[in-house]
Parts: structure tokens; C-alpha cells; sequence
């Protein structure tokens, strides 16, 4: 796990509002009329801010993690990266592509398209899935890429079949 919430803006907030200069206004700086007015308790996204971050610190953390642990990308048969759109899969294996990291969206299995983003279930959905479907064999390394983008936080696990 790798968060960057010391680095950069918040990303996704509720029970407040973004102000002007990035400050967050918590629900109780307002007026109950004002927080049912304003949709203060609603849980929202700084879309701007994902669209900046979301990528490039993914990869930051991939790069990190690999090198951390001295896996070579090389090795790895299957990625299933979690993401909330086909919007950010191709813009997640733009980014590997162009850093030459061999994680390029040939290994990867995605169910998007077929179940929509799930949320926190996606990961284990997509893993049961591709277990169920693909021919898994016995030394195959699965990669797991969780993006979480209130915080712009990332986790990535490493399965060894």
C-alpha cells in the first residue's frame, strides 16, 4: 500500500465542501438550511483532481513496488487492475507503456465492460473470474492493482498460483 494523501488534494469528500483555496469546509461551518441547500452531506468527487493524479501516481506506485520487492514485471502473467472506467484503463496502460514497463494491457483481465465498477467487491469479482475462465496453471504470478482515488492511495498484491 502506498498513499500520496500527504502529497496531494483531496480527491473525494462528503459531509463538507471543497472551497476556493482546497480547504475542505466541514458540515459543521454551515447552516442546517445551508447543508440541505448546498447537498453538504452528499459524498462528492474532484473529478479535475483524478484526471491530474490518478494516473501517473499509479504507476509511480507500481514502479515502486516491483522494485521493492525485485519482481520483474517480466514475470508476471496476469494483471487485473481495478478501475472505475475504460476511460483510466487506457489511460493506465498508456502511462506503463510509455515508462517501458512490461505490464502493458496484454496480461491484463478486466470484467468492466460485463459487471460495471463494483466498487471494492471489482477486485475479487475480476480474480474469480479470471480463475474460472482463463487456464490458470500452477507457477503463474497474478498482479492485483487497487487504485483508491478519495486520497489517491494504491494497493497492489502479488498471487503466485
Amino acid at each position: 500500500m502506498t498513499s500520496y494523501a500527504n502529497e496531494l488534494p483531496t480527491c473525494m469528500f462528503m459531509a463538507s465542501e471543497l472551497q476556493e483555496d482546497g480547504r475542505l469546509k466541514s458540515w459543521k461551518e454551515f447552516s442546517p438550511n445551508e447543508i440541505k441547500e448546498r447537498a453538504v452531506l452528499v459524498g462528492k468527487q474532484d473529478i479535475r483532481q483524478l484526471k491530474k493524479y490518478i494516473i501517473k501516481y499509479w504507476v509511480d506506485h507500481i514502479e515502486t513496488v516491483l522494485a521493492k520487492h525485485h519482481v520483474k514485471a517480466e514475470e508476471i502473467d496476469y494483471i487485473i487492475p481495478h478501475v472505475s472506467s475504460m476511460f483510466f484503463y487506457e489511460k493506465l496502460n498508456d502511462e506503463i507503456a510509455a515508462r517501458n514497463i512490461a505490464l502493458t494491457k496484454e496480461k491484463w483481465f478486466t470484467n468492466l465492460t460485463s459487471v460495471g465498477n463494483i466498487g471494492s467487491a471489482a477486485i475479487y469479482v475480476g480474480l474469480e473470474e479470471l480463475i474460472r475462465t482463463k487456464e490458470i496453471k500452477r507457477g503463474n504470478k497474478i498482479l492485483l492493482l487497487v487504485p483508491e482515488s478519495g486520497r489517491f492511495s494504491y494497493g497492489t498484491v502479488l498471487l503466485s498460483v
